[in-house]
């Protein structure tokens, strides 16, 4: 349900002090006046991650990045900077911020046009 939903289901029941609270008070108070099933919660989050096992982000033109590792002079080239990111075990921020630098004196990246 919508926020406006369960503000509409609470003062249909005539359940005060909805003005300060966020959506989760909500739905906890329906809940404690028994105007929502108890496993509403449950049924809630099977439904949310049903819906967003299929949805994921796609960026449409993803920046292939290369890796340079001096101490085993080997070079891997990942087909994007969040995918490299995370075989670095940070954030596809390094990548940029390391654009044909060497980090932590070890790898060399490079950020590759795509």
């Amino acid at each position: 349900m919508k926020l406006p939903e369960l503000k509409k289901l609470m003062k249909d029941n005539n359940i005060k002090g909805i003005s300060y609270l966020n959506k989760n008070e909500i739905i906890q108070k329906l809940i404690e006046y028994k105007v929502l099933p108890e496993d509403y919660i449950d049924r809630q989050l099977k439904v949310k991650v049903k819906d967003n096992d299929d949805k994921y982000h796609i960026r449409n033109n993803p920046r292939p990045v290369e890796i340079f590792d001096r101490e085993t002079f080997e070079t891997v080239t990942f087909p994007s900077m969040y995918k490299a990111g995370r075989s670095l075990d940070k954030s596809a921020r390094l990548m940029s911020a390391y654009d044909g630098k060497t980090w932590r004196g070890r790898y060399e990246i490079k950020v590759l046009k795509s």
